[in-house]
């Protein structure tokens, strides 16, 4: 079985490593991205997706600047280390 991590996107391979992920200590982490065991996933098997449609037409969409996208995307980064456990100094 393998298992995902839902931080990076590490992927652990029962097959390939040593141990099985239900046999990891509680307290192991991403080699990653430092991640909690508890943020991995199991793999889930391939299911056939729908085509994913966007209305790009919606009144409330509205287009952003290059600055305006590099201030949402650097509001994440605080996020993602809250969401690890460790906000880094």
């Amino acid at each position: 079985m393998r298992y995902i991590c839902q931080i990076c996107g590490y992927i652990y391979d029962d097959e390939k490593e040593k141990a099985p992920f239900d046999q990891l200590p509680e307290d192991w982490k991403c080699p990653l991205c430092g991640a909690a065991k508890s943020d991995f996933k199991p793999e889930e098997q391939a299911v056939a997706a729908k085509p994913l449609t966007i209305n790009t037409e919606a009144a409330d969409l509205k287009k952003l600047s290059a600055g305006q996208l590099a201030a949402v995307c650097s509001n994440l980064q605080p996020f993602l280390w809250r969401r690890q456990g460790s906000l880094r100094k």
